[in-house]
């Protein structure tokens, strides 16, 4: 399994990954991750054990929001910058579902791209998903 570095957006907080590459990314279309990130998000899911902050557990901070099924979702953010580092939902337990973003070094190799996509009926109109897996479907 593939190690990957990232941070925070100022570099506070940094951490190591490692991302099991035939899960691949996801394309959420949620309400919120429109809201926060504009059209859709793309995020790993990782093993909380295979996420390891290297640098500024000091800054990390959550917060937690209404999801879905009406339980919470942690959030976890740097306070310093706010940038999102990773949520985790009652249905992925165990796992920290990390911001592809966030990866910085990572994100632009062929590694690592969005396979699947999630929360389809939600997509704003325009993007097209016909490339992707159809994760509402399982």
């Amino acid at each position: 399994m593939p190690s990957y570095n990232g941070s925070c957006d100022c570099g506070a907080i940094q951490f190591d990954a490692d991302i099991d590459q035939p899960n691949g990314a996801i394309l959420c279309h949620c309400d919120e991750c429109k809201i926060r990130y504009g059209a859709f998000c793309p995020v790993f899911p990782v093993p909380d054990d295979k996420y390891k902050i290297t640098k500024g557990k000091e800054y990390l901070k959550s917060w937690a929001y209404k999801g879905d099924s009406g339980e919470p979702v942690p959030c976890t953010f740097c306070s310093n910058c706010g940038t999102n580092l990773y949520r985790q939902p009652k249905p992925f337990a165990g796992n920290k579902i990390v911001i592809a973003g966030t990866l910085k070094e990572a994100w632009n190799s062929e590694e690592l791209k969005p396979t699947a996509s999630v929360y389809n009926s939600k997509k704003l109109h325009w993007f097209t998903i016909d490339n992707f897996k159809n994760l509402d479907q399982e």
